[in-house]
């Protein structure tokens, strides 16, 4: 259940986020690049330990990618002029 309301957090929240300061024409390329090396750590890691581990390990980076995701959420309100660079 925790897992399901991590991921319920962070995908509308990324996707407000790189909206908000990718521009539209690079918005695919950059973030197809950031996802190459984690997939690759990904399937490394899954293949290297057992599933109990594994769910714990997901559970965990999860939890981190939605506190991180707050963090800068915090962060970027407090410097919304910096806003007006990206578009």
């Amino acid at each position: 259940m925790l897992y399901e309301i991590t991921v319920g957090m962070m995908y509308p929240t990324l996707s407000k986020m790189k909206s908000d300061y990718l521009p539209n024409e690079n918005r695919g390329t950059i973030m197809n690049l950031f996802k190459i090396p984690l997939n690759i750590w990904v399937i490394v890691l899954l293949l290297s330990i057992g599933k109990i581990l594994t769910i714990t390990m997901l559970l965990k980076i999860n939890m981190g990618a939605a506190f991180a995701v707050f963090l800068l959420s915090n962060f970027v309100g407090k410097n919304d002029n910096n806003k007006e660079k990206f578009n």
